[in-house]
């Protein structure tokens, strides 16, 4: 077994679970996971997947609503590095508010939610409100935001990016290059966790001079995999 292999198994493990890690690696590669109890554990509605085509959705760089699992996302925000109470945590392509949802359990400065559809951002903002009910919640400052994440204009203020393939190609390309301009313009600093980036997507992160990668989170799958990088 090679060191690489190895770190990977480690990763898959501290993510998903040692039952889980060991399911895909003998069993089937491309398994998931069972379905997580996130939605049952917080009477909330983000679990079922949605087709782009559903949601109205027509490029070609559009995706499927598919929600983040709980173990992933957990795994994302006990991970930054940062003190939280020192930033916003912006997800871009919040879809019903999965990570939303995950993030109110931290305590972030704010957490906002940027999403194209008004019916999935409608979803998240009722989910929002359920969970703030939650005495474990250590943010209440929830803004979701119904527009497309191009023209979303980032406050000024030390951010944390969260995205989880919401969109691919030249759109990924402009909202990256927005976020250099914001970088370049204001004296903040600026962390993007990317869940399930596609080695195609990768490259456009890489061929960002002022985006840098700081770790990856490499597992068995692809779906449950994420890296974290930094603006300079």
């Amino acid at each position: 077994m090679t060191r690489e292999f190895q770190q990977i198994l480690n990763t898959s493990r501290d993510i998903i679970g040692f039952r889980a890690t060991m399911k895909m690696l003998f069993a089937d590669i491309l398994s998931r996971p069972p379905k997580d109890k996130f939605d049952k554990r917080y009477n909330v509605s983000t679990q079922d997947v949605m087709s782009h085509k559903d949601l109205g959705l027509t490029s070609q760089y559009s995706v499927d609503y598919v929600p983040i699992h709980e173990r992933v996302i957990n795994h994302v925000l006990n991970n930054l590095n940062i003190s939280y109470e020192d930033y916003i945590f912006i997800d871009l392509g919040c879809g019903k508010g999965r990570a939303i949802l995950a993030a109110m359990l931290f305590p972030f400065k704010k957490i906002i939610g940027v999403e194209l559809i008004e019916f999935t951002s409608k979803i998240a903002t009722d989910n929002v409100e359920i969970l703030k009910k939650n005495k474990l919640v250590k943010c209440t400052d929830i803004e979701i935001c119904c527009q497309d994440a191009i023209n979303f204009d980032i406050p000024n203020d030390n951010i944390t990016f969260f995205l989880f393939m919401p969109f691919v190609g030249p759109i990924l390309d402009q909202v990256l290059d927005k976020i250099c301009r914001f970088r370049e313009e204001n004296n903040k600093r600026v962390i993007i966790a990317h869940a399930e980036l596609r080695p195609s997507d990768e490259k456009i992160f890489l061929s960002k001079d002022r985006i840098k990668k700081i770790h990856d989170y490499r597992t068995l799958h692809l779906g449950f995999s994420w890296s974290l990088w930094e603006l300079q």
